[in-house]
């Protein structure tokens, strides 16, 4: 079906086409009759005419779109925030989305092009040091996920070391005290405080980190590979708990530990963070923090509005909630090699 025009309008209404432009850009008013502006009005809704918004931005100069700039939309999580910030802007502005080469995270560049455009506002997702060290901001600008971030401008961060709290003491009330890390290589705020929070957690209540291990990518796929290649050292520790830095690690480390006869929970409980829609569909389901995503987008969006109208509204945190489900169950009565020191690698 052709695209209803503004010449289609025009014509509809037997006027110029610059009067049905003053009516869509809202500079009717003194300009032309009312009766026309209704006619006008009434024109639009009988032929379902829609601007394109992208041409009216062109011609006006004022940006009707906004874009999130997020690590990777293959992990539930940045689609759920998309969807909040979408939700949180309807009507007011569209949301554009960018990632960075090949889907894998963002870097510079990857945010450089994103503020060449005629945008209303920016939202980096999680960004990275190495971003934040050469960002300059040429719009309305806000971080979600970057807790520790130094630049003056609006966040909406997540309670990361309280989620680390939760999940230590979830585990060590559960007798588990010689625990394994998986950790993600990435030069991140979010996952240092996820880490060095768990750390401090575990000591105060009598457990430790006796073994860590790095995932180079944020995948199901890579989880399972670390896990294969890290289980017999982490066994032979005596490691009755995992605790995985993000859920699509915890995925592959649950189905890999399944592929060697590893039984989860009754010889290694698993533990994670964000708690994407998926963790409680595992078998079995996926003990992991709630970091709400969609949550998270709409508080960044509402942030974001705020700031394009000049209102600087601060920084946010997010409360999260740990969902204890059947994949973390009581430690093993004797774990292999208990008489090792916990701590020793």
């Amino acid at each position: 079906m052709k695209r209803v025009t503004s010449r289609d309008v025009a014509e509809y209404v037997g006027c110029s086409v610059a009067s049905v432009s003053l009516v869509v850009n809202g500079q009717h008013e003194g300009r032309i009759s009312e009766q026309l502006h209704a006619r006008i009005l009434a024109a639009i809704d009988v032929l379902d005419y829609r601007p394109n918004q992208s041409a009216r931005s062109l011609a006006t100069r004022t940006p009707s779109n906004v874009v999130l700039v997020c690590p990777d939309v293959r992990n539930p999580f940045f689609g759920d925030v998309f969807h909040g910030i979408v939700e949180s802007l309807s009507g007011k502005y569209g949301v554009d989305l960018r990632v960075g080469p090949g889907g894998a995270d963002y870097d510079s560049d990857t945010v450089r092009e994103a503020q060449a455009g005629n945008i209303a506002g920016l939202v980096l997702a999680n960004p990275s040091h190495e971003v934040l060290a050469t960002f300059q901001a040429t719009c309305p600008t806000v971080l979600i996920d970057s807790p520790d971030a130094t630049v003056s401008l609006d966040r909406v961060d997540i309670d990361i070391r309280d989620a680390s709290r939760q999940i230590a003491e979830h585990l060590t009330s559960l007798g588990h005290r010689w625990i394994a890390y998986l950790d993600v290589r990435r030069s991140k705020d979010t996952f240092v405080q996820r880490r060095e929070g768990l750390e401090g957690s575990l000591r105060a209540n009598g457990g430790n980190i006796v073994a860590t291990a790095f995932a180079d990518e944020l995948s199901v796929a890579e989880g399972s590979k670390v896990f294969l290649s890290s289980w017999q050292e982490w066994d032979a520790v005596g490691v009755t708990a995992i605790v995985c830095a993000d859920d699509m690690l915890a995925f592959g480390v649950v189905g890999a530990a399944h592929s060697i006869g590893v039984p989860i929970p009754d010889r290694l409980s698993i533990a994670s963070y964000n708690d994407i829609p998926f963790a409680q569909l595992l078998d079995p389901p996926l003990t992991s923090v709630t970091f709400d995503g969609q949550e998270l987008g709409r508080l960044a969006g509402q942030k974001l509005l705020a700031a394009i109208q000049g209102d600087r509204s601060g920084n946010l945190t997010m409360q999260t909630h740990l969902q204890a489900r059947a994949s973390t169950a009581p430690a093993p009565p004797t774990p292999p090699a208990a008489t090792r020191t916990p701590g020793s690698r």
